[in-house]
């Protein structure tokens, strides 16, 4: 399920996602996805199959229309039950991401953190109540920041 997560996120540092109608299947991000987009970020994508979240270039995270989607349907990001097994592996596989990109050459890389980041941090994943910055469009096209997602695709179990 990891490399499924390292494989987003570098599809996410330069993919241009739309919404298709398939998903996860339901549940709080899925809410969350057709709540931003009737809240008017409509390219807004939904989750995919293995329920994370990747929020696309193209989806301009700081724009008006997206802060105000955010502050609507931020309640709806979080799991109701909290606390579950399947969060806590999602929090694990998250920082293991983040800790191998720290150690590839990007030190400002986040850890994962239990709310959706500010529209300012840039893109981001998630699912089961974590959330993975990504950073900015700029850090993200760096060089170094390609070539740490690629070892980190290649190497987080």
């Amino acid at each position: 399920m990891a490399a499924v997560v390292c494989a987003a996120m570098v599809v996410a540092c330069g993919a241009v996602g739309k919404h298709t109608g398939s998903g996860a299947g339901g549940g709080p991000l899925l809410a969350y996805a057709e709540c931003m987009r009737a809240h008017g970020v409509p390219n807004f994508p939904d989750p995919s199959a293995t329920g994370g979240l990747v929020i696309p270039n193209d989806v301009n995270a700081q724009s008006p229309a997206f802060e105000s989607a955010q502050r609507s349907c931020a309640s709806l990001a979080r799991p109701s039950g909290g606390g579950s097994g399947a969060s806590a592996g999602r929090k694990l596989q998250l920082l293991a991401i983040a800790r191998c990109m720290r150690a590839n050459g990007v030190p400002s890389f986040s850890d994962p953190t239990s709310s959706p980041p500010p529209p300012s941090g840039g893109n981001a994943i998630g699912a089961n109540g974590w959330y993975l910055p990504l950073g900015t469009a700029q850090e993200r096209q760096s060089p170094v920041y390609k070539r740490a997602a690629e070892a980190c695709r290649a190497s987080v179990p």
